[in-house]
């Protein structure tokens, strides 16, 4: 896979459309993707890449502590908020394919 803008890895590209599937599943509550529009998945995965810095050159959204001493930088749970928090912003775009479960 080839994301236009997003210098990365072959492996973190999957990564990031993977996630960004599994987003897609849990929150339109579908089990199959088949006939959903590829576009998509890809503008998320493309954001995720290029807003989280997993794109090789890029810079973490959030930083969770800095240690000068020993030059230690920790992203934590920052990363993963940052990435979610990209994520939820297409939920109105998702709006339109989600179902309704009955429970």
């Amino acid at each position: 896979m080839r994301i236009v803008g997003a210098d990365c890895a072959e492996a973190d590209a999957e990564k990031a459309a993977a996630a960004a599937e599994d987003y897609i599943r849990a929150y339109c509550g579908l089990c199959d993707l088949s006939g959903f529009p590829e576009r998509i998945v890809l503008s998320m995965a493309a954001a995720l890449l290029t807003r989280t810095g997993a794109n090789g050159g890029g810079t973490p959204t959030n930083v969770k502590s800095v240690k000068v001493g020993d030059t230690e930088v920790d992203f934590g749970a920052a990363e993963a908020d940052a990435a979610l928090a990209i994520l939820e912003g297409y939920n109105r775009i998702l709006n339109r394919y989600r179902r309704v479960r009955w429970f």
